[in-house]
């Protein structure tokens, strides 16, 4: 029984060791640490019987079975997590320490890792003979348009010690560079960290409205010779299908030897391309009008400075897209002739008046320049960050896009010809032409996006995280993109704000 006694003690003092045994519960295998008592660190996790875990590795030494261990190097993410035995990646010690503690090697590692609240993650320890604290730090470094860490919301409060979180130039376009973010409900200290972003990615440029001109519009059709049938008809009115609308030349005007009618007005209706007047006893019969232009869509303005942070990360303004292009008048239709028994044996029609040309269709907008990518070392939404010790850089931001350019509005139809005149004994006059259809409206030229932010700290809400003893650092912010008409300078993007502290929108 004595023998027995004593093999009970000294499992309960082994405590969650290389083996992966542990001496009190099944609830320390993963965290690596059996308590006894209440929790002893910021994440939550209890301290393990006879050892030292405090809940900044600078307070003290750290009892192997403290935690998780990692190793880039040394580990293999199939291993439990011991120091004899670290896994290679920190999101799985993170995985395998909920509320507990990670302790990293100061090595690289290049991959993004999503710290939950409660979870404390320590790097700074020499590995390659024993684990040894250093003042070296453990690096966070994905590849681009990855941030590299992001702390989100769970139960506790985390605490991040030693670390460098390192994110790559942003790439994608309007990409950003965030070196930490915050998410809704995260509660972080972060001590004697350096969280450095890099650039952030150029927007995108608007797409033009077209390269070629709009649809021009249909041509009018020739009115009936004289003394070609007892009525000799006018053109038939063309038509042109537009986004917006579609264009109608007016029809020619028929002609007999009782009635010369005048030619039909074109559609829509912008008070131009009148019907031409039919033949009386003198004058002769007159064309039809052009067709108006249709109106010319309107220039989007430049992006304001600005941008959000959503869920997605963030968001940089756009430049305003332009307006379309009006569809074109039609041409009215030419008048007709009389036609007389100076035709003959031939039937006695008169000769039809031409149909006016249909309109243009008009020119598609450009649409609008994407915001530059911002470059912001942490970015927090609705959260509550402390930061200690810290070093934060931001880098460039991103280059507005360019709007894009209008497209140029079709061109008017031509007009149909008047019929033919009939040189008999009694001559039978011509009939008249039709007008033009209108140029299509050219469409709006579109705005520049914003250049993206440089800033330290990024946040929402007006709730700006904590600050003590912290190097804020900035760089330049993004240059605006140009407008779809450079030489019109309220086209322009505001250049992105250069700024230690930014408030945006949610």
């Amino acid at each position: 029984m004595a023998r027995l006694a004593a093999l009970v003690v000294t499992t309960l003092l082994v405590g969650c060791g290389v083996s992966g045994t542990c001496g009190c519960d099944d609830s320390c295998a993963a965290t690596r640490s059996c308590t006894t008592g209440s929790a002893g660190t910021a994440g939550g996790s209890g301290t393990s019987t006879g050892s030292s875990c405090p809940d900044d590795p600078a307070d003290g030494d750290v009892d192997g079975t403290c935690g998780v261990w990692v190793s880039a190097i040394l580990g293999d993410d199939t291993n439990p997590g011991t120091q004899d035995a670290p896994v290679r990646t920190l999101q799985r010690g993170v995985d395998l320490a909920p509320g507990g503690h990670v302790y990293a090697c100061a090595e690289t590692y290049f991959e993004e890792v999503r710290l939950p609240a409660g979870t404390s993650l320590h790097g700074g320890w020499f590995c390659q003979n024993g684990w040894k604290q250093t003042d070296k730090r453990a690096t966070i470094a994905p590849v681009h348009d990855v941030i590299p860490l992001r702390l989100i919301k769970g139960d506790g409060t985390s605490l991040v010690t030693d670390i460098v979180a390192r994110a790559a130039d942003a790439a994608n376009p309007g990409g950003s560079s965030i070196a930490t973010w915050a998410d809704d409900g995260a509660d972080v200290e972060l001590r004697r960290v350096e969280l450095r972003a890099g650039d952030g990615a150029p927007g995108a440029n608007g797409e033009h409205g077209g390269l070629q001109p709009a649809t021009s519009g249909t041509a009018g059709f020739g009115g009936n010779a004289a003394c070609t049938a007892p009525i000799g008809e006018g053109g038939l009115p063309p038509a042109t299908a537009c986004d917006d609308g579609t264009s109608v030349g007016g029809e020619g005007g028929d002609g007999s030897e009782a009635a010369a009618q005048p030619g039909g007005e074109g559609t829509p209706n912008y008070g131009a391309g009148k019907g031409g007047l039919g033949e009386e006893a003198s004058p002769v019969c007159t064309a039809g009008t052009d067709g108006a232009a249709g109106i010319s869509g309107l220039d989007g303005a430049g992006a304001a400075a600005g941008g959000n942070l959503t869920l997605e990360g963030f968001v940089g303004p756009a430049g305003s897209p332009g307006t379309p292009g009006k569809v074109a008048q039609g041409g009215g239709g030419g008048g007709a002739s009389y036609g007389n028994a100076g035709c003959g044996l031939a039937p006695h029609g008169g000769a039809g008046g031409g149909s006016g040309g249909a309109g243009g269709c008009g020119g598609k907008p450009g649409a609008g320049g994407q915001g530059g990518g911002a470059s912001i070392a942490i970015a927090s939404r609705s959260s509550n960050v402390r930061l200690v010790d810290a070093r934060l850089v931001a880098a460039g931001g991103g280059k507005g896009g360019n709007g894009g350019s209008a497209q140029v509005g079709g061109l008017g139809g031509l007009p149909g010809i008047g019929g033919a005149a009939y040189s008999g004994q009694t001559p039978v006059h011509g009939g008249c032409s039709g007008g033009f259809g209108g140029k299509g409206g050219t469409g709006g030229n579109a705005g520049g996006g914003a250049g993206g932010p440089s800033a330290a700290i990024a946040h929402v809400f007006g709730r700006a995280p904590a600050t003590e003893d912290v190097d804020l650092l900035i760089g330049d912010g993004g240059t605006g993109g140009l407008g779809g008409n450079p030489a019109e300078p309220s086209g322009t993007g505001a250049m992105g704000e250069s700024t230690k502290v930014i408030e945006l929108g949610s």
